[in-house]
């Protein structure tokens, strides 16, 4: 194991035949995310040097503009898909073609930046869309409901990969607006579990309704958006599930997402 991935020569050049060598988690250093392709290429280029071939199976991360996920490829000219990214596209593709109608897709995870632009294109496929974990605080904010300290990305943007700066609000009142339209039916917390920090609690605050109170952050669904989505669920013969429903690593926010 390499404590530091940007440092990581010495264990390479001392693995046999048959070992492998397992590098510090890249989402702890700044270069993985940065917005600037500068700073990501660097690493990219410091750990696509400990190898000559690249095989990603990190599907739930495959979207990610990232110095491991894109940039070593580039470094590489080359790059391929492992049995498990193999495997999940193949599931996306046979669900897609021909689903057992209805088919919900449950969406959860923290930046709707990452997702919206997908969510959009499956309002075409889908009947029920159920949105939960943080990205569902900035649709709520959208709609006018009080979000208190959780996290959210309302008010800000991101530039896609065309390079157009687009605006989070706008495409999430939009994707709402579509969706009715297109008669799938949205699913949104309408109470919480909430605390003045992300830590462990015995007595998290749960709320009446789909407001936070002002210095409480939500940090899971409530008990009656876990009915509610429950209900939707039960109602659908295919599902599709990508993200988590709260912080469900710290058990007292765990609850909605093992529902």
């Amino acid at each position: 194991f390499a404590e530091d991935c940007m440092d990581a020569e010495k264990y390479v050049k001392q693995l046999q035949p048959g070992q492998v060598l397992i590098l510090e988690n890249v989402r702890f250093y700044s270069d993985e995310g940065s917005k600037k392709e500068s700073e990501r290429m660097v690493m990219a280029k410091k750990i696509a040097s400990y190898g000559d071939y690249f095989v990603s199976d990190a599907f739930g991360t495959a979207h990610r503009n990232s110095a491991t996920m894109t940039g070593i490829p580039k470094v590489l000219g080359h790059g391929a898909g492992g049995y498990l990214m193999s495997r999940e596209i193949c599931s996306f593709v046979d669900i897609l073609k021909e689903p057992k109608r209805p088919m919900v897709a449950i969406v959860g995870g923290a930046k709707v930046s990452d997702k919206i632009l997908l969510l959009e294109h499956m309002l075409a496929h889908i009947d029920v869309l159920i949105i939960g974990g943080a990205m569902a605080y900035t649709f709520l904010s959208t709609q006018g409901y009080n979000i208190g300290a959780s996290f959210h990305q309302a008010g800000q943007s991101f530039t896609d990969k065309y390079g157009e700066k687009r605006d989070i609000d706008k495409l999430a009142a939009a994707l709402l607006d579509h969706a009715e339209k297109k008669g799938v039916k949205v699913g949104l917390p309408m109470d919480h579990i909430c605390h003045t920090k992300c830590e462990f609690t015995n007595e998290p605050l749960t709320t009446d309704d789909a407001n936070v109170p002002d210095g409480y952050m939500a940090l899971d669904i409530g008990p009656k958006t876990v009915d509610y989505y429950c209900s939707l669920i039960q109602g659908c013969q295919t599902a599709i599930w990508n993200g988590p429903m709260g912080v469900f690593e710290i058990d007292t926010y765990s609850k909605g997402t093992f529902a």
